[in-house]
């Protein structure tokens, strides 16, 4: 079986992560792989170490941010973008012809590159939702109704959870979509150790960019709340390499101003998640949504206690017994819950064993690729 991948961002993300992490156990399953990049970007690098053949064509996304408002220079704009869009689909179906591809999956709701071109083939396609977009990406369709067009028009529209689906089958009429949760490779948690509460300092971890629907200024918030309370054995991380600039001063402006400097780091992008999760007393997920929430269960999987926000699937995944639950946008709920982990540690520890179990039992890539390899079979 060819599957051609339509990768919908060269960078690094939890969508670019799930799809090399699906291509790696599909390919255990005979599955050939061959992804389009719509540029450069580090995707490329991780692409050429797993072995996994890619080509790069140019291509335009279809969202814009929700503040965009229309222009007539935006418009010229677009109409630029769409034609170089539509030569581009005659490449990709000349390339669907010429490799004999039998699928294209679409990784992201993000663009709908080779839709076309798969149509014209008469190729099954498969559509991966990954994202909420208003909610989580503070973006939307530039054209709504084609958006919904194609996607009622799809074989196999693959939600990864619960709350992507209850949105979407608001959206479309496709019967055909499913939910199968995002896999994590178990295999880079197999041996980790983690000393959750047992460390001089505890730390804190909020992984992911730094925009403000991540929920930075409410863990720094959180933070202040503890040093007055004299719970200042704490040091917060940040990871994530990228963001908003004029965000991420704000975020470092505001630490100065409350005298946090002593407690918060910064430590950039991580190519080893594994190892900062094992490093990790206490996992803040704190976005106002998470369409899945990758950040959740490699922490679980690692260890790590969870506390995450009362939003989409974040709550979905904790539960509220795999981890603490707080009131998103909520700073002194954030701070509570944080102070209730530190006062019962051994209870905590016995939720880290639990939700490590959960997360290895239902959140495996080769479950996910077991899950979506099915697809495969059904569409086909």
């Amino acid at each position: 079986m060819k599957v051609l991948f339509i990768a919908t961002y060269a960078g690094t993300s939890g969508a670019s992560h799930s799809l090399i992490a699906l291509i790696k156990y599909l390919k255990t399953k005979g599955v050939e792989p061959l992804v389009i990049l719509p540029g450069h970007g580090p995707l490329e690098n991780i692409l050429t170490e797993n072995q996994i053949p890619f080509k790069k064509i140019r291509l335009f996304n279809w969202i814009i941010p929700l503040e965009q408002k229309k222009s007539p220079k935006g418009r010229v704009k677009w109409m630029a973008k769409q034609c170089i869009n539509l030569l581009q689909e005659i490449r990709i179906f000349f390339l669907i012809k010429q490799e004999k591809i039998n699928l294209v999956h679409i990784n992201a709701v993000t663009a709908a590159w080779g839709f076309r071109a798969a149509k014209i083939a008469r190729k099954p396609i498969v559509w991966h939702i990954r994202e909420f977009l208003e909610e989580d990406l503070n973006k939307r369709f530039r054209n709504k109704k084609k958006a919904i067009r194609y996607l009622n028009e799809t074989d196999c529209v693959i939600a990864i959870s619960e709350s992507v689906k209850k949105k979407y089958m608001q959206l479309i009429d496709n019967k055909n979509i499913v939910r199968i949760y995002n896999g994590i490779d178990i295999d880079q948690y197999n041996d980790i150790e983690n000393k959750v509460f047992e460390r001089q300092n505890t730390i804190l971890t909020l992984a992911g960019r730094i925009v403000p629907e991540k929920g930075h200024e409410e863990v720094v918030y959180a933070l202040k709340e503890l040093i007055k309370s004299g719970l200042t054995k704490v040091k917060v991380r940040f990871i994530g390499g990228e963001g908003e600039e004029a965000f991420i001063l704000h975020i470092k402006h505001l630490i100065k101003k409350l005298g946090l400097e002593d407690y918060v780091e910064f430590s950039g992008y991580r190519n080893d998640m594994y190892n900062v999760w094992a490093e990790t007393d206490i996992a803040l997920v704190c976005s106002k949504a998470e369409a899945f929430g990758r950040v959740t269960v490699e922490a679980m999987m690692a260890g790590s206690l969870v506390i995450g926000a009362d939003t989409e699937g974040t709550a979905e995944i904790i539960r509220d017994k795999y981890g603490l639950i707080y009131e998103q946008g909520n700073y002194v709920s954030l701070a509570k819950k944080i102070k209730y982990a530190l006062k019962h540690k051994e209870e905590m520890k016995n939720v880290t064993s639990i939700s490590r179990e959960f997360a290895r039992d239902i959140f495996t890539a080769e479950i996910n690729a077991k899950n979506i390899y099915e697809v495969y079979k059904n569409v086909l």
